[in-house]
């Protein structure tokens, strides 16, 4: 169990989404033949990647 002020429970859920679309977008493109470096740990280009990703699924 983790307790979480009220006060950060939003911004927490908030993250966890975030790293959850991450981790699925990871898995994409792991399955589509990209290496897993620059990924883990994510470098600038890779950030810059999937905001656009999430911009793009925001849209839609």
């Amino acid at each position: 169990m983790i307790i979480i002020p009220a006060e950060l429970a939003d911004e927490i859920a908030q993250e966890a989404k975030l790293m959850e679309q991450y981790e699925a977008w990871v898995i994409d493109k792991v399955k589509a033949g990209r290496a897993v470096i620059g990924l883990y740990p994510m470098n600038e280009d890779t950030q810059a990647e999937f905001e656009a990703f999430i911009a793009k699924q925001q849209k839609d």
